[in-house]
């Protein structure tokens, strides 16, 4: 048995390296010496995966150091010549003076001692955690190996943070993920077509920072990449990295900038795309190279920007063309399918990558690990255990001047057939075989197949009107939808909309999956909302439905609302808690990566499973564009709503006909009091904690907690309400001016309305 390790790629001096994949290209003997491969590049420690040649998946044994005696060496023999002395925290006297040094800074490990013709050699490996050694120790004895059992020492376990150790690999890779690694060799370009826009400057710019120098792993994309914005606007190369780049911050800005240029040039213009080709050769240095295109413009020229990129400006020699197309894919069946012959009759689908950046949002992510990972889950993901499911998306911004754009798609198509369909496709999928583009894409087809085709009595439409009211003693106005200039007179679009899908399968028939999005509402806010069926056993102890709620933004969390035994006297009676998995608490100092980091690191990976298919558009607007067709045929006259309420009025009875009750929010709750003065009295007493006669923010917080599921509300949240309470500025209140705010919130809310977060209000 042979042990072969593998470079994981560059690193600047001084840096310590993350570990790479078991199957990156075996490293050349020249980046074995202190200098690396490039002028200015070396290794103080080098940081390599080591895998099993030989066996399943070529699994990832461990972490190859500088701390060894051998340090020239590419390959190990293991076999009875070969001792392997595992270590733990309680052992750290194994193997030669400088691998027991390292192993000082490391909680589970082992040395391998390989006795060859003439010499002794020390091998260190880091093991990861104790179960991982001992796995590996057994692996060593199955192929004949000499190996000393490891000391016992699983009391040491979770006693060191391996994070928190010095130049600690930050983790490693094996499974599904192994098949898709960055090319860290050949010379990869990032066109990015309408440079010049918001999204290039709010996103991507920024997130290609992130992957090639700011992330805590980076580089995950070649440092050495070559970034060119693509636009028609005559400018400057530095008068556009002043513009396009105010939102890339960190110490190696200046860097990033070195690697950033500037083409100006026609979308549909043959002429422009040969000199941008000649332009990127100069760039890549001639030869093979990986090139991938972001697609930051109108639908309208996506066709004529893929013909353009065939014919003149693919990726040379052998390179990889990648094209990340952003949405809208299209209005409608008809729209989409013209879209699709035009990309697919230029590049084949494993070369499109159609961006929906919520599948690269944390929460999102996690709902695989969540029904795939835990036992728990899975066997209750059906109708018999599902009363419904929410997957809700809601702002607190208008369209801010850029409402004639919306009218063009409204609601529906600007949030719900996309963003939130996706989300949809990945909570309700059967498991596919694997995490792989075709199996995923495959078992979301399969679900949108057996959802029905949406009618207009499963349909909800509102659109928000003006509204004032008082905030920190200001008064403030927000306008409606048709106060903007930009959006049509009279126009009917939607900004508000609820749907209801109905899928016919074993696991979900009559299970309803309410989608819920709109502009100009009380809070910014998007989750999903798992509500399960009360059983007959239920009776025995009084309470409320169990909700499994994931929390995608902001403040993203995971968590469970049950029943808990109050303490006391009292045998049967409960009280809701929440199990909470906040990720700010429960990943301190984690690093969440930007949707459109993900997405573009997937890309440069070749990792389609995060990317939307083409088959899967064609059923999605399959469901939406009768309904859609039908709305704007038939004139809909949506629902007015007055801006910052939480849903329109008529929306709780919608949601009644499925059986979805919302409470009522903190604003709502009060306006019901607007003219009980002795209920007023009564509830800020009981909020009037310290009995000062004044409600301060801790007071108000506990108040909040009520209409945030029993949690810790964010803190614009509590604000928000201080403000909208707080008319003189004082930051407390009194009786009095409790009352005044009270009967101000009752002008100006519904108050027969109830709210998005919870059942726990009192």
């Amino acid at each position: 048995m042979v042990f072969r390790w593998f470079c994981c790629g560059h690193k600047q001096a001084d840096e310590p390296m993350a570990c790479g994949p078991p199957n990156a290209t075996p490293v050349r003997e020249g980046w074995l010496g202190k200098r690396g491969p490039l002028p200015g590049w070396s290794f103080d420690r080098r940081w390599c995966t080591l895998r099993a040649a030989g066996t399943r998946g070529g699994a990832c044994l461990g972490v190859y150091d500088e701390a060894t005696l051998c340090t020239l060496r590419a390959e190990i023999p293991i076999g009875p010549e070969a001792t392997v002395v595992p270590f733990t925290c309680a052992d750290r006297e194994t193997g030669g003076e400088e691998a027991a040094a390292m192993a000082q800074e490391r909680p589970y490990g082992f040395v391998i001692e390989v006795c060859e013709a003439t010499k002794v050699s020390y091998h260190y490996f880091e093991a990861g955690c104790f179960n991982s050694l001992t796995s590996w120790i057994s692996a060593f004895r199955e192929i004949g190996a000499t190996a000393i059992q490891p000391v016992q020492g699983a009391q040491h376990r979770g006693s060191v943070d391996v994070a928190a150790l010095p130049y600690a690999p930050k983790r490693q890779i094996s499974g599904e993920e192994a098949k898709y690694v960055v090319d860290m060799e050949t010379p990869l370009t990032v066109v990015i077509f309408g440079a010049t826009g918001d999204l290039a400057k709010k996103k991507l710019y920024p997130a290609l920072y992130q992957l090639m120098f700011g992330c805590p792993d980076a580089p995950l994309l070649p440092q050495t990449c070559r970034v060119v914005g693509y636009a028609r606007s005559k400018m400057e190369l530095s008068a556009f990295l002043t513009k396009q780049c105010v939102n890339v911050n960190g110490e190696h800005r200046d860097r990033f900038l070195e690697q950033c240029e500037y083409f100006i040039g026609g979308y549909d213009d043959p002429e422009d795309y040969g000199k941008l080709h000649d332009f990127l050769r100069r760039l890549e240095g001639g030869g093979k190279a990986n090139r991938m295109f972001f697609f930051s413009v109108n639908p309208q020229v996506f066709a004529a920007i893929c013909t353009r990129v065939k014919e003149k400006a693919c990726a040379p020699d052998g390179g990889f063309t990648r094209l990340i197309i952003e949405k809208p894919f299209g209005r409608d069946s008809a729209s989409f399918a013209e879209l699709d012959r035009a990309t697919s009759s230029c590049f084949p689908e494993e070369s499109l990558y159609r961006i929906d950046h919520y599948l690269g949002k944390e929460v999102v992510l996690n709902l695989v690990s969540l029904r795939f990972g835990n036992q728990l889950f899975e066997p209750l993901w059906n109708n018999k255990s599902i009363e419904h499911v929410q997957i809700v998306f809601k702002e607190d911004l208008g369209t801010g001047g850029r409402g004639g754009y919306f009218d063009e798609f409204g609601i529906i198509r600007d949030i719900m057939q996309n963003h939130l369909l996706q989300v949809f496709l990945w909570l309700a999928m059967e498991p596919p075989e694997t995490l792989d583009r075709k199996h995923v894409m495959d078992a979301k087809c399969k679900l949108l197949k057996a959802t029905r085709t949406l009618e207009l009595k499963d349909v909800f439409l509102g659109q928000f009107g003006p509204n004032t009211w008082s905030a920190g003693g200001v008064e403030h106005h927000e306008p409606g939808y048709l106060d903007d200039p930009t959006v049509p007179k009279g126009s009917k679009c939607a900004t508000y909309a609820a749907v209801v899908l109905q899928v016919d399968t074993d696991r979900w028939k009559g299970v309803p999956f309410m989608l819920r999005a709109g502009k100009g509402l009380d809070e910014r806010m998007c989750e999903v909302r798992v509500t399960f069926k009360r059983q007959a056993y239920n009776g025995l102890v009084d309470g409320s439905p169990n909700e499994l709620v994931m929390r995608i933004q902001p403040d993203e969390a995971i968590y469970m609302k049950c029943m808990n035994k109050m303490p006391g006297w009292q045998k049967d009676r409960a009280v809701p808690v929440v199990l909470d998995m906040t990720y700010s608490k429960s990943f301190p100092g984690g690093y969440v990566a930007d949707a459109y980091e993900r997405m573009f690191l997937n890309t440069a990976k070749g990792d389609g499973s995060l990317f939307v298919g083409a088959e899967e558009l064609v059923e999605a607007w399959r469901i939406f564009t009768p309904v859609l067709d039908e709305i704007e045929s038939s004139g809909v006259q949506p629902v007015v709503y007055n801006f910052g309420v939480r849903v329109p009025a008529g929306m709780d009875e919608f949601s009644a006909r499925y059986g979805i009750v919302m409470g009522e929010n903190w604003a709502e709750h009060l306006a019901l009091h607007a003219n009980k003065f002795d209920k007023l009295r009564e509830l800020f007493e009981s909020l009037d904690l310290d009995k000062d006669g004044r409600l301060d923010a801790k007071e108000l917080t506990n108040f909040a907690k009520r209409f945030h599921d029993g949690r810790e509300p964010p803190p614009k949240y509590v604000s928000r309400l201080i403000e909208r309470l707080d008319t003189t500025g004082s930051g407390t209140l009194t009786l009095q001016d409790f009352e005044r705010a009270v009967v101000a919130l009752g002008h100006c809310c519904v108050p027969a309305a109830k709210r998005d977060h919870s059942s726990f209000a009192g």
